[in-house]
């Protein structure tokens, strides 16, 4: 009920909606943490779940379904992953104005994410970023801009102002730059996208255009991903008083390249009932470990054996991390702008340095973190654990601009206009999952 009363347009991290927003210092409010909720159908999210629905909210975070892209001219084209060749699929969007420059009053992040879990399991190496599978892409408005009212975010329904780009008919995703030779009236994404839409369905209404098409007459849905919106509530009131907890950072963005020869001298996530609880969760995790080295799990387990039971770097690190989840088990994202220092990262392998980071591609300043997706994510999204190949991952990390630039504004750069500065690519890691 808590997360209820919060509802509302609420941005990461969370501020005062209007034109108050300036008295919040976002870089001092420590890890926010968003939790998926049930989509609402009236008020503000009145048109959020209508399918095939241009004028959606886009100040809204979210995750599943279609995006509802803030700037709706000038989409980004279809994305196929650089592994199976598949078009990426939408995951989520992050609404995360800043309020340091005029030009970000209004800002969006968007993720997509290729569904086979053999693909999203292909980063490895940090200095080879071209084989990743997923995408993010940054876009930023200032308040007057030519797509919306300055009182949007109070609007009770949004609505776009001007022309909007269509979208692809079957994924209501990407920017729809194809068209059914037949009928005329379908827009695509990708000859991929097409194929699938005439296997279910527009086969039967297209007739090379000889008969007219209808449509009202709906065909199989795209198999998106369960919506929900986003509730933003900060970390540190997921802790009741009086639990014992430290106060230094949890992990590092620093592993070696030989994780096995790098000693493990970060600090240990915060505990939600002190070191006997964290302590009980290492000594459960090792006798998992244990078991899977070979020990049968009927066999009982004494006092000496748990006392003799040497606690690998790999099995404290999972403890801890556990200890930290446990704090808020339903949490799906951690956003923490700029703290490298705040990734919570699955395991002791598959991570990646700050340096490593590829920069930013428009104006060559850095990337730094701005939040994570973690895997309690996939339940809420109804990943089919049985279907071959499915979706999974340790944990999603998305690194943006540190100055969120204005590509339209890039100096000596020929490509800087408005149509080039819509959405900007930024960089996603994917640790693979434990």
């Amino acid at each position: 009920e808590g997360r209820r009363r919060r509802r509302g347009v609420a941005p990461f991290p969370p501020a005062a909606v209007g034109t108050d927003r300036g008295d919040v210092d976002r870089m001092d409010r420590g890890v926010m943490l968003g939790f998926p909720v049930e989509m609402e159908r009236d008020g503000v999210h009145a048109t959020a779940g209508e399918e095939n629905d241009t004028r959606r909210n886009p100040f809204l975070s979210r995750t599943g379904g279609a995006p509802a892209w803030s700037t709706p001219r000038h989409l980004p084209h279809a994305r196929p992953c650089p592994t199976c060749g598949g078009i990426m699929k939408f995951l989520l969007q992050i609404y995360a104005p800043w309020d340091e420059k005029q030009e970000t009053f209004h800002r969006n992040i968007y993720l997509f994410t290729c569904v086979r879990a053999t693909c999203l399991k292909q980063t490895k190496d940090p200095k080879k970023t071209k084989n990743i599978a997923a995408v993010a892409y940054r876009n930023q408005l200032p308040r007057n801009n030519p797509y919306h009212a300055q009182d949007a975010c109070q609007q009770a329904k949004h609505r776009y102002r001007g022309i909007v780009d269509e979208t692809c008919e079957w994924c209501n995703a990407w920017i729809g730059n194809k068209t059914c030779g037949g009928c005329k009236t379908k827009k695509y994404c990708s000859k991929q996208h097409q194929i699938e839409h005439w296997r279910h369905g527009h086969k039967h209404r297209c007739k090379d255009g000889k008969q007219r098409h209808d449509p009202n007459t709906s065909t199989d849905a795209f198999p998106h991903w369960n919506e929900w919106e986003l509730v933003v509530e900060p970390e540190d009131e997921q802790v009741d008083e009086g639990t014992g907890r430290g106060d230094g950072p949890r992990s590092t963005s620093h592993p070696s390249n030989d994780d096995e020869e790098q000693e493990d001298d970060s600090p240990a996530p915060k505990k939600p009932n002190g070191n006997e609880s964290t302590h009980l969760k290492r000594l459960v995790a090792a006798y998992e470990g244990k078991k899977l080295d070979g020990r049968g799990t009927d066999e009982a387990i004494t006092a000496e054996d748990v006392n003799s039971i040497e606690i690998s770097r790999e099995h404290r690190h999972l403890a801890d991390v556990q200890a930290r989840m446990a704090l808020a088990p339903d949490q799906c994202v951690r956003y923490c702008r700029g703290r490298e220092e705040e990734i919570l990262w699955m395991g002791l392998h598959g991570k990646i340095r700050a340096d490593d980071v590829p920069r930013c591609a428009r104006c060559g300043g850095k990337r730094r973190f701005e939040f994570q997706v973690m895997p309690q994510m996939l339940s809420y999204l109804g990943v089919d654990d049985d279907q071959e190949d499915a979706t999974d991952w340790g944990t999603l990390v998305v690194y943006t601009c540190e100055n969120s630039c204005d590509a339209s504004k890039v100096p000596g750069d020929p490509a800087s206009s408005m149509e080039h500065a819509a959405y900007v690519e930024e960089f996603v890691w994917i640790q693979p999952p434990v």
